[in-house]
C-alpha cells in the first residue's frame, strides 16, 4: 500500500514538470512569435496574430481586408499563394518559414493568438473558432469581451 501510494506521487510530480515544460513552451513560442512579427512591424503594438494555413483561408477570407492595424498574420502554406494573398492583405503578414526554422507543430490548425498585456507579466489567449471571432470582433457590436488566460 506504501508502494503503491509512493509510486502515484512519483507520477503525479512527472506529469505536473510536463505540464509546466509544455506550458513554458508555450509560452515562449508565444513570447517569440510577436517578437519577430513587431520585429518586421516597425515598432507597432502588435495584440493579434491569426496563424492561417492555407486550408483555413477560405473561412476568413471575407476578413481579411478589414483587419485593424493590430493585428498580424502568420501564413502557413506555399510561398506563391502566400505572395499574392500579401498584395490583398492590409496588415503586417509574415511567412512561417520567415520566421521560424523548425516546422511547428503547434500550426497544424489555424488560430488566433491573443496577447493581453500587463504589467507585470503578458498573458496569452488562443481562439481555434476563427469565424465566429473574427464576426464578432470586427463588427464594432462588442461592449467587452473576457479572455481566459492559458
Amino acid at each position: 500500500m506504501i508502494v503503491a501510494s509512493f509510486i502515484m506521487m512519483i507520477l503525479s510530480v512527472i506529469n505536473w514538470g510536463i505540464i509546466v515544460i509544455s506550458k513554458r513552451k508555450k509560452i515562449a513560442f508565444f513570447k517569440e512569435s510577436f517578437k519577430q512579427v513587431g520585429d518586421n512591424a516597425k515598432d507597432q503594438k502588435i495584440k493579434y496574430i491569426l496563424f492561417l494555413n492555407t486550408a483555413d483561408l477560405i473561412k476568413i477570407e471575407g476578413y481579411s481586408t478589414h483587419f485593424p492595424e493590430d493585428w498580424a498574420i502568420i501564413y502557413n502554406g506555399p510561398e506563391w499563394f502566400y505572395k499574392i494573398k500579401l498584395r490583398k492583405w492590409n496588415v503586417m503578414a509574415v511567412q512561417v518559414a520567415e520566421i521560424f526554422k523548425e516546422p511547428i507543430g503547434i500550426m497544424d490548425n489555424s488560430f488566433i493568438l491573443i496577447r493581453n498585456h500587463s504589467t507585470r507579466q503578458d498573458s496569452y489567449s488562443i481562439i481555434y473558432e476563427l469565424e465566429e471571432f473574427l464576426e464578432f470582433h470586427l463588427s464594432n457590436k462588442q461592449a467587452r469581451m473576457v479572455y481566459a488566460e492559458t
